[in-house]
């Protein structure tokens, strides 16, 4: 029985935290993404180093292993 009670106050609390009107988000251009698009040559700078960066990972664990 207490389980029960406990199991309910745990599933009302959850389902209050998964409503979408809790948040508010601005319908403008742009405003859906979590960095800046304004400025296109920074964007473009930042997009090609962050996938450089991460596309490298992978090839440096292997040179790092192969080299061990």
């Amino acid at each position: 029985m207490f389980a029960r009670a406990a199991l309910s106050r745990t599933s009302a609390a959850a389902r209050q935290l998964r409503r979408s009107d809790l948040y508010h988000f601005e319908n403008k251009n742009g405003q859906h993404f979590p960095f800046d698009v304004k400025n296109k040559k920074v964007f473009a700078v930042k997009f090609t180093a962050a996938c450089l960066f991460a596309s490298s990972i992978p090839v440096l664990a292997c040179v790092w292993q192969l080299n061990k």
